[in-house]
């Protein structure tokens, strides 16, 4: 079940299509921040071995996930290119300490996000389609079939409080999401 996560004014929620390179933009976002601009980036559980990409995630069996499921480990949990993601509540702790939540997710899983974190804000990160075709390919996770039936998707608009376009410099990109980020935390 995906319970309700208090102080959700501090939850960024960083969504966008597959290739557009947030794992990389978060990274260099990271390297950005002083020693007083913590920001808690939150480890997913996903049910897909490591491939040496930018994300650190903890690799589970479908079974185990099912298990930690069951157990009721998640605070939040969904199912997108036929992987299972969740997030463990202590993930969210934070939160109640007044220090900021990044959590990159799903444009799917956005509604039942808001219903849980009504205050969260969205920050969307794309890329045009041939530059997205190309990351995505040097992944090498899946056929090109597959690629092609993902830059083919359509997904619903998503109302971001902030959207990047991520296909010229990162650390321009990862500037922008800095600014960004400064302003909401002096913003009422």
């Amino acid at each position: 079940m995906n319970e309700p996560l208090p102080h959700s004014a501090r939850l960024i929620v960083v969504v966008g299509p597959s290739g557009a390179g947030k794992d990389s933009v978060l990274q260099a976002w990271a390297e950005l921040r002083g020693p007083g601009e913590h920001v808690h980036l939150a480890q997913r559980v996903i049910t897909r071995p490591h491939d040496g990409g930018a994300e650190q995630h903890e690799s589970v069996s479908e079974e185990a996930f099912a298990a930690l499921l069951r157990e009721g480990a998640f605070a939040t949990h969904w199912d997108a290119h036929g992987l299972r993601y969740g997030v463990r509540r202590p993930e969210f702790a934070p939160l109640a300490v007044n220090a900021w939540v990044v959590l990159n997710s799903s444009r799917a899983h956005l509604a039942t996000l808001h219903a849980q974190a009504p205050m969260l804000k969205v920050v969307e990160i794309t890329a045009p389609a041939e530059l997205r075709a190309q990351r995505l390919a040097h992944r090498g996770r899946e056929e090109a079939s597959d690629v092609a039936t993902r830059l083919q998707r359509h997904t619903p608009p998503v109302h971001a409080d902030l959207t990047l376009v991520n296909d010229s410099s990162l650390p321009e990109v990862a500037r922008a999401l800095q600014r960004w980020w400064q302003a909401r935390q002096h913003a009422p």
